[in-house]
């Protein structure tokens, strides 16, 4: 048979670019295979690429269900807007943003206690009732420690900075 060619194509899943409708009819296709080679319990030879080294379910690399399961568990991957920490799996991803996402990101805890202190300097500086004291260290505690609301910011200050680092 002079000048022909066996031209193999490539698994439906492995083409370049938009779907067509005949490729999804092809996935279709390697699809019911594969449920057939499933249901029928036949374990030798693969009723989707023809392979006789594994069955479908077996992991071939022409099984759309397994590819996107593949792909699936790939991309299952977490990432940190607040600082760039990428989590490659679900320890990961728990140690740094928290159990189910009801925490804050390890990232930021620091930043949002430097906040919350800042909110109550500022509720204590801003008291209309204090007249001031609080800010230039008449009160009895800060007295014994000779410390005013000054040096209670500029604490907050320099945590602020070495939680932010150059950003700052």
């Amino acid at each position: 048979m002079t000048g022909e060619t066996n031209t193999i194509l490539p698994g439906v899943c492995y083409r370049d670019g938009k779907p067509t409708a005949a490729d999804y009819n092809e996935a279709i296709t390697d699809l019911l295979a594969a449920k057939h080679q499933l249901l029928s319990g036949q374990m030798m030879g693969c009723d989707v690429c023809g392979d006789s080294g594994h069955a479908s379910q077996d992991g071939c690399h022409h099984d759309p269900l397994v590819l996107a399961r593949q792909y699936a568990a790939a991309t299952s991957i977490w990432c940190c807007w607040h600082c760039g920490f990428t989590a490659h799996n679900e320890d990961e991803a728990n140690s740094h943003f928290g159990l189910a996402g009801t925490e804050h990101p390890v990232c930021i805890s620091g930043l949002i206690n430097v906040l919350h202190r800042f909110t109550q300097w500022l509720e204590r500086a801003d008291d209309p009732a204090d007249d001031a004291s609080y800010l230039n260290g008449e009160h009895a505690e800060q007295r014994a420690t000779g410390r005013n609301g000054w040096d209670d910011i500029r604490e907050i200050a320099a945590d602020a900075r070495v939680l932010l680092g150059p950003k700052l």
